[in-house]
């Protein structure tokens, strides 16, 4: 039992509640430890009775030679059943305590004490109106993280999902309607049931000023209300997002301060791709593997790496953005700049060559086999996670102007020049995506048939280019429209299953669309009779005659589709399968199981969709 009490303090300490730790208050040190461990003697000692008593229990029965009911009952009935049910209590006592320390340490982990009073104030309401969701959460982390050690994170990602989900269960309008609920606010709401109510409602009809001025008070109310609101969440998101990055083994995520403007950051789960790709060697700058993406920064064990780029003055805020972005031409030359970012892109097109061109660059000496490509699902990170570049360009333009020249020249190259674009995005700090992504090597592609479907990346002449490659690959060479034989299906589907056998089909659309394909009418095949189905495909084709472009060009693409082309393609295909009812046959993320996932399928599937 000793060593069990040992245990179970031990998974204590991996919740990351250590007194002294960066992430945690005195109120989760030594005193809650003391307090466990006399929870867990207590533990400890009903468990040692109950064993004992249990032992009797059993000794009695054994001497007896024919038990009758009554001496069983008996026996039953004496304090076996108390233990055990001690037992059960002190169990509880330890779950109940595992679940206070989690809670305590979030609230730690959010600094609560350095927030402005009234903010501080609308903070302990909405802890306190959650409290009880935010121990389910607790709870399920709890019963289903393995690891302690990933128990405060996992709970604080859950946490900042569910209050900046518009339908989340810990959003701040929950709180703020339960209030208003409970407040009868003023004498003109129609439960009010008063004289002055009637009184007030005669006025209306009769007396023009009035209701002129009553007018003018109730706008000014729903003014209040609304800034109200906007305060009420910003403050609870502010907290949320604070315990988040100072989680153990947290993300430093992108998250604008309220006095910015940031609806064009395009930081929401809808302007933000499903995929994203990063390629990565032993000589690339930062550390990066199976598990972890981290920034040069990070890498070096800095605590600034924790720090957000929106959060620090514009200058450097907008020289720390241009050297990383302008640092395109990498080396074994160690990185000379604290650079707290991550490169990531929405084209394998553009990955892919830049796996290719690190192969192939004298300056880097690269071996094939360390060149992997990991590509992530975005719908499992948290927003924030990402952000793009030409976002983040236009969001520090106008500042750059006045601080930064050098910085202004190669923002505003950046944005005149579209054919450059190549759809990047960013991330900060470390990235921990195991169990999110998929890795493939270089090796694996080529033997998956990489060359077969795109000779064009085994040209010599393409070896010693990057951007200038893709941007020839677009515009000359897969620009012009044709067909899609039965063999580029084959590889395409071989080599989707390198990113992700379980996506293998969302994959090959992404690879086929690197080229200007024709592509066929994709009709639902779910309840459309053919006599619809026959008008539907001839007015598409009289479109198509007027237009001279893919039959589904005519839908407005979300932000991160603009660009590059090969992306475009990309979500026109599957805009069109939505359309046809045939969507649910590209499955979910890189981690999940696609709804149709055959080879006969998915062949079928892309012999429909390409011509």
């Amino acid at each position: 039992m000793e060593s069990d009490n040992e245990d179970l303090v031990g998974s204590f300490r991996n919740l990351g509640l250590r007194e002294g730790d960066r992430s945690t208050s005195q109120a989760c040190g030594s005193c809650q430890v003391t307090e466990l461990q006399d929870i867990i003697r207590q533990f400890t000692r009903s468990s040692n009775l109950a064993v004992l008593e249990a032992e009797r229990f059993r000794s009695r029965l054994e001497n007896t030679n024919a038990p009758s009911t009554a001496i069983v009952q008996k026996l039953r009935n004496e304090d076996l059943a108390d233990l055990i049910r001690n037992v059960r209590n002190a169990m509880k006592l330890v779950s109940n305590f595992n679940e206070k320390a989690v809670f305590d340490s979030l609230l730690s982990l959010g600094e609560r004490d350095k927030l402005p009073a009234t903010d501080r104030s609308n903070v302990e309401e909405l802890l306190s109106c959650h409290s009880g969701e935010i121990s389910n959460i607790i709870q399920k982390v709890l019963a289903s993280v393995s690891n302690p050690s990933h128990v405060l994170l996992a709970v604080a990602e859950e946490c900042y999902r569910q209050a900046t989900d518009i339908h989340g269960r810990l959003d701040s309008g929950i709180c703020q309607d339960q209030r208003a609920e409970r407040c009868l606010e003023w004498p003109y709401d129609p439960d009010y049931e008063a004289e002055a109510y009637y009184e007030h409602e005669d006025l209306l009809d009769i007396d023009e000023n009035y209701r002129n001025a009553h007018q003018q008070r109730l706008e000014r109310k729903l003014e209040v209300e609304s800034r109200d609101r906007q305060t009420y969440k910003r403050c609870w998101i502010d907290f949320c997002i604070q315990v988040v990055n100072n989680s153990p083994g947290g993300p430093t995520l992108f998250h604008p301060p309220a006095s910015s403007d940031s609806e064009h950051l395009c930081l929401y789960a809808a302007e933000i791709p499903s995929y994203l790709f990063r390629t990565f060697d032993n000589r690339s700058p930062g550390s990066s593997n199976a598990e972890v993406v981290s920034s040069v920064l990070s890498a070096s064990g800095s605590e600034e790496s924790r720090i957000d780029l929106l959060t620090l003055e514009e200058e450097r805020a907008i020289s720390l953005l241009h050297k990383h972005l302008a640092n395109n031409k990498p080396s074994d030359s160690p990185v000379t700049y604290d650079d707290n970012l991550v490169s990531w892109t929405n084209s394998p097109l553009f990955a892919i060559q830049y796996a290719v061109y690190r192969l192939h660059n004298e300056d880097i000496t690269n071996s094939k086999s360390d060149i992997n490509i990991c590509a992530v699902d975005t719908t499992d990170f948290l927003r924030g996670q990402f952000v793009r570049d030409i976002c983040l360009i236009e969001s520090y333009y106008e500042a750059a102007v006045r601080l930064d020249i050098y910085a202004f020249d190669f923002f505003r190259f950046r944005l005149q020049r579209k054919e450059f674009d190549n759809g990047e995005y960013l991330s900060q700090g470390a990235l921990y995506h195991a169990g999110r992504s998929c890795l493939v090597s270089l090796p694996q592609l080529e033997e998956a048939g990489l060359y077969d479907l795109f000779p064009e990346f085994s040209d010599p002449r393409g070896y010693r280019e990057w951007y200038k490659r893709c941007k020839e690959l677009r515009e000359s060479y897969w620009s012009v429209r044709q067909n899609t034989s039965k063999e580029e299906i084959h590889l395409s589907l071989k080599l989707g299953s390198c990113f992700s056998r379980s996506n293998r089909l969302n994959m090959a659309i992404m690879l086929l669309a690197f080229k200007n394909r024709n592509l066929k009418i994709v009709r639902s095949c779910y309840g459309i009779r053919p006599i619809v189905e026959f008008l539907f495909s001839a007015i598409l084709l009289a479109y198509l005659a007027v237009c001279h472009t893919a039959p589904n060009n005519f839908f407005v693409p979300p932000r991160w589709a603009t660009r590059p082309v090969e992306v475009r393609r990309y979500w026109e295909i599957t805009m069109a399968l939505k359309m046809s009812g045939k969507a649910n046959a590209i499955g979910g993320g890189l981690t999940s199981v696609s709804i149709k996932d055959d080879p006969l399928t998915n062949y079928q599937t892309l012999r429909d969709i390409f011509a």
